[in-house]
């Protein structure tokens, strides 16, 4: 794979890595300046009627502010910090489902699609949403390869392989899920063919057919993310086909759960640097009917444990106290910019209290951070950016967890 420089509008070369950087703190930023956008608009919706201007506009907002957010777990994805929520999936039924929303969206282009799928496919450890996202953009890009007329072919199969193969990258052996995208389009000429997977590289010039560059870098990053590998074989005039080679799962498909939202009159406290993040977790909870309070830094979460210690310890001495008691849970953000990070604020928190539940949150996917916090008994991670579902869900969980 080539690693080429790529020039931004700056005027600044970047190196890929450089790139990724870049991208995934562009990405951080934008996270935390969703979730109003994803919170807000779904608790003013509840003062209003159904049906009227202000209502359909609220439901605008939040739909535009989701659609942001998939943009910017490309950017996360691009960087390599995305959150990835892997979960056992069933590879024929995404591919079926997302080839049959291209073949209703895309007349009046004659451009034949079929699906075929193994039947005896095994399961794959992956996040849907990445796993969708990777798809789309594979067929996208061989949709606007062909034109306006061509054949585009989606299929799947369960292959072992003895020995590594490839013709653009090294598939070592072992038995995969594999999903190929094959077009008879334009193909690609030999003299870009390593720049494909570079980040903001694009063919797409003209004023119709603007692209960011994004795609397949994204695609590259999310597929090898998942231990898996993308393979390409192209022929000017003929046409290209992308494999994708994922490691196969034994597991099976876990159950919904159907999961209500619901609230509680227990007392919370959230960590967090950043003033909007405090503003709007408060809002979804106190919503919700808990007591909330909010400090905006690991040190002053811990003086608070501190104080409320000392407090517990006068009153067992028989001291005069105004009693305090530890919150009932805490949501903990792993991410501060100055002082202590959530990692260490929960180790001295716990040494205050050990049996203190908190839950996780970031917009980066922190994966040693979060690994080595929840081996200490932290509960569950929320990834930003955040609904008013996944928070309410994921606090009440940890609330009734024994």
């Amino acid at each position: 794979m080539s690693v080429s420089a790529v020039t931004l509008l700056t005027g600044c070369t970047l190196s890929l890595e450089a790139t990724s950087l870049f991208a995934g703190q562009i990405a951080h930023d934008f996270n935390n300046l969703l979730v109003p956008l994803l919170i807000y608009p779904r608790i003013i919706r509840k003062d209003l009627k159904e049906g009227t201007r202000a209502f359909e506009d609220l439901e605008l907002i939040e739909n535009t502010a989701r659609q942001i957010a998939d943009i910017n777990q490309d950017l996360l994805a691009l960087s390599r910090r995305g959150n990835v929520q892997q979960e056992v999936l069933s590879i024929n039924s995404m591919v079926e489902e997302i080839v049959e929303t291209f073949r209703k969206n895309i007349t009046p282009k004659k451009i034949e699609i079929d699906c075929i799928a193994s039947a005896k496919l095994p399961n794959v450890l992956f996040g849907g949403p990445q796993l969708t996202r990777v798809l789309q953009n594979l067929c996208q890009n061989a949709i606007e390869a062909m034109g306006d007329e061509g054949h585009l072919i989606v299929k799947t199969d369960n292959i072992y392989l003895d020995r590594p193969v490839g013709k653009y990258v090294r598939v070592n052996s072992g038995e995969y899920a594999r999903i190929t995208v094959s077009d008879n389009g334009c193909g690609i000429p030999d003299n870009i063919k390593d720049r494909i997977f570079d980040p903001f590289f694009t063919t797409k010039v003209g004023a119709k057919e603007r692209g960011s560059g994004l795609g397949l870098s994204v695609v590259y990053g999310i597929v090898t993310d998942h231990k898996g590998y993308i393979d390409m074989e192209s022929t000017v005039g003929i046409g290209t086909t992308f494999s994708l080679y994922f490691p196969v799962c034994r597991s099976e498909i876990l159950k919904e759960t159907g999961l209500e939202v619901s609230g509680g009159t227990e007392k919370i406290l959230i960590v967090d640097d950043d003033p909007f993040q405090i503003e709007a977790f408060s809002r979804i909870l106190e919503e919700l009917g808990y007591k909330v309070t909010g400090v905006h830094s690991g040190e002053e979460a811990v003086r608070l444990f501190e104080n409320c210690a000392l407090e517990k310890e006068a009153a067992k001495n028989g001291q005069r106290s105004e009693g305090c008691n530890f919150p009932d849970l805490v949501i903990l953000d792993m991410v501060m910019r100055d002082g202590v990070d959530g990692t260490e604020t929960y180790k001295r928190i716990k040494k205050i209290n050990p049996s203190q539940k908190v839950i996780t949150v970031s917009g980066y996917r922190e994966h040693q951070q979060v690994t080595a916090v929840q081996a200490l008994g932290a509960g569950q991670h929320l990834c930003k950016p955040v609904t008013f579902e996944s928070v309410a869900q994921a606090v009440r969980q940890e609330l009734d967890r024994s």
